[in-house]
């Protein structure tokens, strides 16, 4: 494989087009930071937290069964589950929207009634509707391994809004975070309007709905729907917990900023991952175990070593990169408590890859309801952690060794779950890891 072969992989364009999302949602969070009050900030954090975690209960019952099933079944099926997820997932979009706009119009319309999370409510209901053909693009995309496209659409979909960003810095008029939220919307929904008019988005396949292939994305989704929300909730129900918690907005604040770093490190976990697990899943189809675990140790070692030297540097640089996202002012009234996060969450970070890739293997076997017992093992040890975090001691950081510890469980159950097919060998996942450096390595030399 030349240089160029490397640039034209699977691997490399969904590891490019992850990193142009995790580079330029850091750069547009650390605008944002500079422009609005840290109220608001925490608002924002929440809105970006909460309608993931929506976004999960679609993506659980659509995404993942439409990517294992598009490559082994015909072209005839298909269609008809890609217009039975459309129909799925705009149902979702369309019943989140009415529920959330009920709730917020029938118990009261202003801010203070909702506090951190008034922002989502009154955003989201809107914003799930019009992003909607342009998630499920992607999704498509990612299941016919078309990750140059996926990179194109998510450079058009968040240039707007940092291009905004950067002149609302230089301006002297005063921004608020609403301003911000029109743009966001507007300019997803005119990338969403054109996906529709290229028929990219999959609802010119509306018409093969049918009951075989619900039947077929709601017995694989049911579980990872489960297990997407449990992950979600993993990632999220800190910042849920501190929004209801007596430290209120601001402290979300202060959380999710070291917590940007962490997602800049899973954009390599997460496109390794992605390009990894359709891979997966036909080894698994050709009940191909030695091929299977390979493929495993290579992409998870291979991250485990990248990540040492990284975990470090954000250690030992903690401050420093506080000051980079926040500014001067936020590090002088609460950039101590924002490092020492950091250092804490550098060390989850460490861990991460054991957990994600044996929760993908679990799924790429077929296997989601292991992996969805997995996460909710998770999820109760981070949720015992947090409330006696938060109620018990009003401790951030106590909150982040949780996340130390369900992430070391997650790796331990996942291999667990595994085992059938094969032990876990740590002293071969470093090898394998080793080895992919090598071959990355001769790569660019040569």
């Amino acid at each position: 494989m030349g240089v160029k072969s490397l640039l034209n992989s699977n691997s490399t364009l969904s590891f490019l087009g992850n990193l142009f999302v995790s580079v330029a949602g850091m750069i547009n969070f650390m605008l944002i930071a500079r422009l609005v009050s840290t109220e608001e900030l925490g608002q924002y954090a929440i809105f970006l937290a909460a309608s993931t975690f929506l976004e999960m209960i679609r993506l659980g019952l659509t995404h993942n069964g439409l990517i294992r099933f598009l490559t082994t079944d015909s072209e005839l099926e298909g269609k008809q589950l890609i217009g039975t997820a459309y129909f799925i997932g705009i149902f979702l979009a369309l019943l989140l929207a009415l529920v959330l706009t009920t709730i917020y119009n029938s118990v009261c319309n202003k801010a203070e009634c909702f506090g951190a999370y008034h922002l989502f409510m009154f955003w989201y209901p809107v914003f799930s509707i019009v992003t909607f053909p342009l998630k499920n693009t992607i999704t498509l995309l990612q299941a016919d391994l078309k990750f140059g496209l996926i990179l194109v659409y998510r450079i058009l979909n968040i240039v707007p809004l940092t291009l905004y960003l950067v002149w609302a810095i230089f301006s002297p008029q005063e921004e608020s975070i609403n301003n911000l939220m029109v743009l966001m919307i507007f300019s997803s929904g005119i990338l969403s309007l054109v996906t529709i008019i290229l028929r990219r988005d999959g609802a010119d396949k509306l018409k093969y709905i049918n009951k075989q292939s619900f039947d077929k994305l709601f017995q694989f989704g049911k579980f990872n729907s489960l297990t997407l929300l449990g992950t979600n909730l993993l990632q999220s129900i800190d910042m849920f917990l501190i929004g209801l918690s007596p430290l209120g907005s601001v402290a979300v604040a202060i959380y999710s900023i070291p917590l940007k770093y962490i997602e800049v490190m899973q954009m390599p976990l997460r496109s390794l991952v992605a390009a990894a697990y359709p891979l997966m899943a036909k080894l698994a189809e050709k009940k191909d175990w030695v091929g299977f675990k390979q493929l495993l140790y290579s992409r998870s070692g291979f991250l485990f070593i990248a990540f040492i030297p990284i975990c470090l540097i954000l250690i030992i640089l903690a401050p420093w990169f506080i000051k980079i996202i926040a500014g001067n002012d936020f590090y002088e009234a609460n950039g101590i408590l924002s490092s020492r996060l950091l250092i804490l969450f550098a060390i989850v970070a460490l861990f991460m890859p054991f957990d994600k890739f044996s929760g993908a293997a679990l799924d790429a076997m077929n296997r989601p309801q292991s992996n969805t017992k997995k996460v909710f093992i998770m999820l109760l040890i981070n949720t015992l952690v947090d409330v006696i975090a938060l109620w018990g001691f009003s401790s951030l950081n106590l909150m982040a060794v949780g996340s130390i510890l369900y992430t070391l469980a997650g790796g331990i159950v996942g291999y667990y779950f595994l085992a059938d097919k094969f032990t876990f060998s740590p002293k071969e996942l470093i090898k394998e890891g080793i080895s992919s450096f090598n071959i990355l390595f001769s790569l660019v030399r040569f």
